[in-house]
């Protein structure tokens, strides 16, 4: 009972530690430029706290790769920023035509819709996971989140639950949003990276798993 209690604790102190530091992160780069590379070493660390790996302090874990991360990190996610304006710049248009666009330009709408949530969902894992190139990144994105839906829906689940109760609970936010959030999305995404084999392959041409 002790020992379940300690345990208990421990993890809601990591999530607390977790959170904090995404928000001290984020803030540093002004929002706009901390965002991303916060939530990347986020979720590094959260993989290594699920994976037991981390035999170092998690600050200075997470400032490194919050560092090392800080240009390509920023590089995908406003590119991921720009593709959302465009879609919805698009989706004005589709709406206020009325009816007069073709179904099948509809039809490809939708779809791309559904590619960039798939690449939304998955990109920052593997990120957090593997070394590689935007493309590489891209291609694995999309690829796991069509092969392995039902684990695109599960993060995609924990994601919306999460930032739900914490709109109903404002106080989430500053304790426990991002390192829960980021605890439970590694979670799913280390369980498919293993069932892929992604995390016993070395080659660039796949993705190079991180040390």
């Amino acid at each position: 009972m002790v020992e379940s209690l300690d345990r208990i604790l421990k993890a809601l102190l990591k999530i607390v530690w977790l959170n904090f530091l995404w928000f001290a992160s984020a803030l540093t780069g002004l929002l706009i430029f901390g965002i991303f590379p916060a939530t990347v070493a986020l979720l590094t660390v959260s993989h290594n706290v699920i994976e037991k790996k981390l035999d170092f302090p998690i600050y200075h874990h997470f400032i490194n790769i919050y560092k090392k991360e800080f240009g390509r990190a920023n590089l995908s996610g406003w590119l991921l920023v720009l593709c959302a304006i465009i879609l919805y710049l698009n989706y004005q248009i589709i709406d206020q035509s009325n009816g007069q666009v073709p179904l099948i330009v509809v039809f490809s709408f939708y779809f791309l819709i559904i590619i960039y949530s798939l690449v939304a969902i998955w990109i920052f894992p593997l990120m957090s996971c593997f070394e590689g190139n935007i493309i590489q990144y891209l291609k694995n994105a999309i690829i796991i989140g069509l092969t392995k839906f039902i684990y695109t829906i599960l993060n995609l689940l924990c994601l919306t639950v999460c930032l739900y109760i914490s709109l109903e609970i404002p106080a989430m936010f500053l304790f426990v949003t991002a390192g829960l959030t980021g605890i439970l999305v590694m979670s799913v995404s280390v369980n498919v990276f293993s069932k892929t084999g992604l995390l016993q392959r070395t080659s660039l041409n796949i993705i190079n798993q991180k040390n």
